[in-house]
């Protein structure tokens, strides 16, 4: 469970990035901090904070269970116990408890809103997996969905994978896969079923302009340009495009930020639009590539 709660809050600080627009910031006397590939992953950890604060008092007070919302707690749990007992002895057929408990737990979470999931080991395997910049499937960026929405939405296609190939195009929102709707699946489920070993092919259904398509998919080994630079000469200005923060994000655009900061540009330009997110420490990362030691970047807030 604790994997679970980690990955939760990444997506989260994902979604939050995933409005970003074009911003611009001047370089003239600006000092790029941490660009070094060598120890820009290490320094980047220390040099701004991620704080966790407690609500006030007040607040508190507001948000903790009355006594009487407590005991309601503990009754559903033992209500809970006594299901499962009664599953155990009574069931006609043999019940795999562990899916049985992961199942009911994956549909209490996506009660809370569209972007709490619990997640078994292998989903979030899955996860980390797409964060890492290399994975097995189709290549394409989606947005997150609720468990009760009809379709994934593609925001963007990797250029030259399998779905630019086999012709999907940004917007269109693939609704099954493999015959299997996508409604009543969380997004990593849907994302899921989406991968799949290289070689092997995958038939799915879009709506295209509210029509739809049936395509076949062939997956690859998806190695994502997460980012790019372009130098506009004649106002010298850099452009740099960020798709997803994933692992290695922070060490590409460092990299590029060098490029820049040698070049003594007037300007930079930082593309985030079509980016749907990524983990935290990445989007921590990048901002101590622009910020002074120490400033606060996030701030997580409970109970």
């Amino acid at each position: 469970m604790p994997q679970s709660r980690h990955c939760f809050f990444a997506f989260v600080i994902g979604v939050l990035y995933a409005t970003g627009s074009v911003q611009a910031a001047p370089l003239a006397g600006h000092k790029i901090l941490n660009t070094d590939p060598k120890k820009v992953s290490q320094k980047q950890r220390r040099s701004v904070r991620v704080q966790k604060v407690s609500s006030n008092k007040k607040d508190a007070q507001a948000l903790e269970p009355s006594g009487e919302a407590e005991k309601n707690i503990y009754q559903w749990f033992k209500t809970y116990s006594e299901v499962v007992s009664l599953v155990e002895k009574k069931a006609f057929r043999s019940v795999d408890f562990s899916r049985f408990i992961q199942g009911s737990l994956k549909a209490a979470a996506a009660e809370i809103d569209a972007h709490s999931a619990f997640m078994t080991p292998d989903n979030y395997k899955s996860a980390m997996e797409s964060t890492s910049g290399e994975f097995s499937g189709i290549g394409v960026s989606i947005i997150s969905k609720a468990p009760e929405d009809d379709a994934l939405v593609i925001i963007d296609i990797i250029p030259g994978g399998p779905a630019e190939k086999a012709g999907l195009k940004s917007g269109d929102k693939i609704v099954e896969a493999e015959g299997t709707k996508l409604r009543g699946l969380s997004t990593d489920e849907a994302v899921n079923s989406l991968k799949g070993k290289p070689g092997t092919d995958i038939m799915i259904k879009i709506l295209r302009n509210k029509k739809p398509l049936e395509l076949k998919v062939t997956r690859d080994i998806i190695k994502d340009q997460n980012s790019m630079c372009y130098f506009f000469k004649n106002h010298n200005v850099y452009y740099l495009s960020l798709k997803m923060f994933t692992e290695n994000a922070a060490q590409n655009i460092a990299d590029l930020l060098k490029i820049a900061n040698a070049g003594k540009c007037k300007g930079l330009v930082m593309d985030l639009r079509r980016n749907p997110g990524g983990t935290l420490q990445s989007a921590i990362e990048m901002c101590a590539l622009f910020l002074d030691k120490h400033s606060l970047v996030a701030v997580t807030k409970d109970k």
